[in-house]
């Protein structure tokens, strides 16, 4: 299968000058808050904010409405819907709530692209509807692709609609892959900063608070916590199979502290392709924005000096002290709904660690033993959207279950 970003539809066909109308999903979130600094410091009024959703935070997400004059907004906790409805009765914008309110928002007629930044499974239907309504999707939501990438790919293959990878990591591989066919690839190495916890020997009694002061990138707890056991780069893995049409033994991970180089691949001649750049969100997110162009942001835009790339060093991951990465492999490589099991293990053991109900090196074990419990259902269909999300809630089952036993 080629591809499917390699293809450049709808994007390409928007008339110059002619605003982008852009819908954010998590629009509240670390990664949220950004693009729409990001599209406000594009020149010309590029973009225009057409809708935003967020789960709680009615407070920020109506400032947010009011201030890019959003037509549209959802938050997925109707209890919170109600209150800003409550708060705000003369609301220029409509308020949507739950799950059926991001879907109809990610997939309101003639809107335009769709930038996903939700945390966890929730962000894959609406995924799915955005795709399906053919509206371009900038995709920061790991856990939809990690659980269902091999659906929404397909998706974007069929009905030609652009899915543009936003992770730092995925954002440099499409762009070294320029549009290559994955048959010419003969590996991509994925960067990892390796966390707060690189040289860190003995993790146990780690707290919440240690575990989320990422070294280098500023992010939110889960995938901070992710960055910590190194899940974050086993997940990775599974998006880069999923988008790019990459087999296992194509793929792997190498620590490089300075998170200079985002990705390496390695062609089938030899040559290695490599994309640096300052360790900054905006960086990605702009790329995805503007796709196919690449314009500069407004104010000071970061970049790099000789000296930024003097000193750059790489090393193997020790995955006996990284066991979550190895967990990731095993499931990418079984393949079938082992990848949603996963995702789903390894949101529950984190949110029981950031509310300090389990040790920070418990989580690995739970996520093992919810593999091990939902054994059976692991090589179901990953293209049907049913039997994902039944694996989906009996890992989290399973995953409870674990985390209880191992409380402290």
């Amino acid at each position: 299968m080629k591809n499917p970003i390699k293809n450049k539809p709808d994007i390409e066909k928007r008339l110059p000058g002619t605003p982008a109308r852009l819908t954010v999903l998590g629009s509240t979130g670390s990664i949220g808050v950004k693009v729409l600094e990001t599209a406000s410091e594009l020149p010309g009024g590029r973009i225009l904010i057409e809708g935003l959703a967020a789960r709680t935070n009615w407070r920020l997400l109506k400032e947010q409405a009011v201030r890019r004059g959003a037509r549209a907004v959802c938050l997925s906790n109707p209890a919170a819907a109600r209150a800003l409805a409550r708060a705000f009765p003369g609301a220029p914008f409509k308020i949507l709530e739950g799950a059926q309110g991001l879907e109809t928002l990610a997939s309101a007629p003639g809107g335009g692209p769709v930038f996903n930044a939700i945390t966890g499974i929730d962000g894959l239907r609406p995924s799915l509807a955005a795709l399906r309504a053919r509206r371009p999707l900038l995709m920061a939501n790991k856990e939809s692709l990690v659980a269902g990438g091999r659906l929404l790919r397909a998706e974007a293959v069929l009905l030609r609609v652009p899915l543009i990878p936003v992770d730092s990591e995925h954002s440099a591989i499409f762009q070294c892959l320029s549009g290559r066919d994955a048959s010419e690839v003969r590996r991509v190495v994925i960067t990892a900063s390796g966390g707060p916890f690189l040289k860190r020997r003995n993790v146990r009694g780690a707290t919440p608070a240690q575990a989320t002061a990422h070294p280098v990138w500023p992010m939110g707890p889960k995938v901070s916590v992710d960055s910590a056991t190194l899940m974050n780069k086993g997940l990775e893995l599974i998006e880069a199979a999923h988008l790019f049409g990459l087999a296992p033994e194509k793929l792997s991970v190498a620590i490089h502290p300075q998170c200079v180089v985002h990705a390496m691949v390695e062609l089938t001649d030899g040559s290695i392709i490599a994309h640096l750049a300052p360790a900054d969100m905006k960086t990605p997110i702009r790329y995805a924005l503007t796709y196919p162009e690449r314009l500069p942001g407004g104010g000071q835009t970061l970049s790099l000096s000789l000296s930024d790339i003097s000193g750059l060093t790489f090393a193997e991951p020790d995955e006996k002290r990284f066991p979550c990465l190895t967990l990731a492999r095993a499931a990418l490589e079984r393949g079938g709904l082992a990848p949603a099991a996963l995702n789903a293990a390894d949101e529950i053991a984190v949110s029981f660690f950031l509310s300090g109900k389990i040790d920070f090196a418990d989580i690995p074990a739970i996520i093992e033993k919810t593999m091990s419990a939902v054994d059976d259902q692991l090589d179901g269909d990953p293209m049907s959207l049913e039997e994902i999300m039944e694996t989906d809630a009996a890992a989290r089952k399973a995953a409870k279950s674990a985390a209880r036993a191992s409380a402290l």
